[in-house]
């Protein structure tokens, strides 16, 4: 904004002794914390298909026979990472539980990835995901509504004849329970006249699909 014989006369002021220790303690660092990036390596272990519900038996039961099957040793498992979810993270009958009964020294932390990213989510989308957790749960928490929604949908052609629950622990959740809310807008618009008819919300929900796609 100044020009450029502005900005050489800033470029020709000295630094003070303090400024240049930090400017050099910080190149310092950062070739310091590159080395020890380039160092770490992760591995991929397996990747397989759910084909049952999402149950913390069901993923145990995969995860186990993979570890069986390859030979290792449960008591390597020194550390697990999972999300919030009840299944995933609870005292009894989850996954954490399952492992530890196999490696009892192992130590599970919460990831936060998924918050993190949506954290930066601006206030007009988190007015989104608010209304659409609150339409969904206002049609699924009623069996009445629910039925009423389902026949709707099904004399509409619809693709699919229900919501599906939104769980704010789980990202994948998420993601679907937006897309299927998307897919079925019109279906909701006639059930919910108002809301689904406007263009700005439509907008930004297509929006967030594509987030948590």
């Amino acid at each position: 904004m100044l020009g450029d014989n502005f900005a050489k006369k800033l470029e020709s002021i000295p630094l003070s002794n303090d400024t240049v220790e930090l400017m050099i303690q910080l190149k310092m660092y950062s070739i310091s914390l590159l080395g020890k990036l380039r160092d770490n390596s992760e591995e991929l272990l397996f990747c397989k298909p759910i084909e049952l519900k999402a149950t913390a038996l069901a993923l145990f039961a995969i995860l186990n026979d993979y570890i069986i099957e390859g030979n290792i040793d449960w008591k390597n498992c020194v550390g697990i990472c999972t999300d919030g979810a009840r299944s995933m993270s609870g005292r009894f009958e989850s996954i954490q539980a399952l492992v530890k009964q196999k490696s009892a020294l192992c130590i599970w932390t919460h990831c936060m990835s998924h918050r993190e990213t949506s954290k930066e989510t601006s206030p007009g989308l988190n007015i989104v995901l608010t209304t659409v957790a609150t339409v969904v749960n206002y049609i699924k928490m009623r069996p009445l509504k629910t039925r009423i929604f389902s026949a709707l949908c099904k004399d509409m052609g619809a693709v699919h004849l229900a919501l599906l629950f939104y769980c704010e622990a789980r990202w994948l959740s998420r993601g679907k329970c937006l897309q299927r809310v998307f897919e079925l807008k019109h279906e909701i618009a006639v059930f919910l006249a108002d809301m689904f008819r406007d263009g700005l919300f439509l907008m930004k929900l297509s929006y967030l699909v594509d987030i948590f796609e």
